[in-house]
Parts: structure tokens; sequence; C-alpha cells
């Protein structure tokens, strides 16, 4: 079973926006993270292959290409002004295989990407 354990998404929700994203309530991410590891426990326990998602993402952007390509496509999705975009998305490509993942699955603060990248303080 492929899943997806809960990271640092989860401290960027909204407590105001919560159904927009189909949860009934406000998420704690702590015991959503603990409640995860039981489930995929209970799993495992049942002899159930589990997969982790940012396991596999992270094996398959060890190519440097991979990421470039998750980066430009993330990019284009993303509320950033056009003057940076490509500047962004070069650097996010550039970021260890791991990192990578950790930032693409659980988002980027303007505070995150270095003044060199986006040329002022923030975006």
């Amino acid at each position: 079973m492929l899943v997806h354990s809960p990271g640092s998404e989860l401290s960027e929700l909204d407590p105001d926006d919560h159904t927009d994203f189909l949860f009934d309530e406000l998420v704690w991410p702590q015991r959503a993270y603990e409640e995860h590891q039981a489930f995929t426990a209970v799993l495992r326990s049942r002899g159930v292959a589990v997969l982790d998602l940012r396991d596999g993402l992270a094996d398959v952007c060890q190519d440097l290409a991979v990421r470039e390509h998750l980066a430009a496509q993330a990019m284009a999705a993303a509320r950033v002004p056009p003057r940076v975009r490509d500047k962004i998305g070069s650097w996010l490509a550039r970021l260890p295989p791991e990192k990578f993942v950790r930032t693409l699955l659980g988002g980027l603060a303007s505070t995150d990407v270095p003044r060199s990248v986006s040329g002022k303080r923030s975006l």
C-alpha cells in the first residue's frame, strides 16, 4: 500500500479553511502523525507491504532531471511572481533529494527562499 506520512504541510493549514481541504475539523499534526504510524503498524502486522510516498519520491529524485521537471511543474502551479519563478525552480531542483521532497510535499514559505535567489527579503 502506498501511503503519505503527515509532514510539515499540516502545520501550514489555517483553522479557518480546513474544510477546503476535506477535513471535518482542525488537524493536529502530531496526532495525525501518531495515528498514521499506528495505522501503518496495523497494516504491516497483517502482512501488508507499506511504501511511503516520501521515500519513493526521494529515490526517484536522486536524478537531477527529475527534480528539474518536478520543480518546473510545481512552480507553474505556484503563486509566485513570474520574475523569480525560474530562479526559484532552479534553486529548488538543486536542493539535495531528501530536502527537495520535503519542500515539494511540505511547501515553501517566501522566507525559506534565499535572498540571493529571490532578489528581495521576501516575495
